[in-house]
């Protein structure tokens, strides 16, 4: 698979009903927080991993740079 972009990120977690506020809760983290993982902006393995486990794809699938 092609590296996901954000807006790709945000669409497969819509469709699988996935909401950044339920990924914050369980990293206990703020939601704000959570959005600036996915677009890039922070990088947190962490909530990287909860993200990526709950879309079924690798981290390096949607962060290229997870390698880096």
């Amino acid at each position: 698979m092609l590296n996901a972009s954000v807006i790709e990120i945000r669409q497969m977690m819509l469709g699988m009903s996935i909401t950044s506020a339920e990924v914050a809760r369980e990293c206990n983290v703020c939601r704000s927080y959570v959005s600036h993982v996915i677009s890039g902006r922070v990088k947190s393995d962490r909530i990287r991993n909860v993200i990526a486990s709950k879309l079924g794809k690798e981290v390096v699938e949607l962060w290229p740079d997870a390698n880096a």
